[in-house]
């Protein structure tokens, strides 16, 4: 191959840098120091008298991974008591911001989340851009109907049934049921409103 003097590198010990020239290229180096003694009663041509090769350092620097991205596997944003699946795209070993080292993770809490990802020479690649999570709180009912029951003519109209409940956004829908039970039931048509 072609030799190449390394700018600065002119002491008996010398620490190559991947960051700067030549060696912030992928590629296998060969690294060895050149040694010249002068005479001072050499009045020649030439002042160097003797020289020698030392042995040659095999340096190779490696290319850092791409930086992975993030795939979820459903909606990032859910109510509490929910998840989603974030899969990192493929490396041979995986660091997430939660400290996680698997290529998925399954997150429930509201949150950024990163991933990098390692190659099979040990190399890390940069961070990936962030899957933000957002949890929404449950609604809360804090003012429940009146149990009370009504007794009814037909054709007479009941008294109003209303909750008060804490949330934004909050749809409401109201079913009947034939025994004394808040679940199952069918659902009253129209009935979508907090009363």
């Amino acid at each position: 191959g072609t030799r190449i003097n390394i700018s600065g590198a002119t002491s008996a010990t010398y620490v190559p840098s991947t960051t700067t020239a030549p060696f912030n290229v992928p590629g296998t180096y060969y690294i060895y120091r050149n040694a010249a003694v002068s005479s001072s009663n050499n009045t020649g041509e030439s002042p160097y008298i003797a020289s020698n090769e030392s042995n040659a350092a095999i340096i190779t620097v490696n290319s850092l991974p791409a930086t992975p991205t993030i795939s979820a596997g459903g909606p990032t944003t859910f109510c509490a008591g929910g998840s989603v699946t974030l899969t990192s795209s493929t490396g041979s070993s995986y660091l997430w911001s939660t400290g996680a080292t698997t290529s998925s993770i399954r997150p429930t809490t509201a949150g950024s989340y990163t991933v990098q990802v390692t190659s099979a020479s040990g190399c890390q690649s940069s961070s990936s851009a962030a899957a933000v999570v957002t949890v929404n709180a449950l609604p809360a009912i804090i003012s429940q109907p009146s149990t009370a029951t009504q007794n009814l003519c037909l054709n007479a109209s009941a008294s109003s049934l209303s909750v008060t409940t804490t949330g934004t956004g909050l749809v409401y829908q109201w079913y009947k049921n034939t025994s004394n039970s808040n679940s199952g039931g069918s659902l009253i048509s129209g009935a979508t409103s907090s009363s």
